[in-house]
């Protein structure tokens, strides 16, 4: 199970939230997620991760090599985002 906490949201450039994994307690994780708009539609997203240590940095990245998911957090982030896109626009869940 992994939890965190927004800290900074600047829409639409930057998130800035904590990650923890309960396999991992005590072993918080900054995240920083910043938004560029590219040519046409594309929106680049550069996502950087800050660990209180090496060793912490390590095991999360053994974690993602064996476990995955990032493709599908990914994958979520892109619906999220294409939704909030269409309310933006003015339609609704009843359209």
């Amino acid at each position: 199970i992994f939890n965190g906490m927004c800290h900074e949201i600047l829409p639409p450039r930057r998130l800035v939230y904590t990650f923890d994994f309960e396999g991992m307690p005590r072993h918080v994780t900054v995240e920083k997620g910043t938004f560029e708009e590219e040519h046409g539609s594309k929106t680049r997203l550069t996502s950087k991760s800050f660990f209180q240590r090496v060793e912490d940095r390590d095991i999360m990245l053994n974690l993602l090599r064996v476990g995955g998911g990032t493709a599908e957090s990914i994958d979520r982030l892109a619906e999220l985002l294409k939704y909030l896109k269409y309310i933006h626009r003015g339609h609704h869940d009843n359209d």
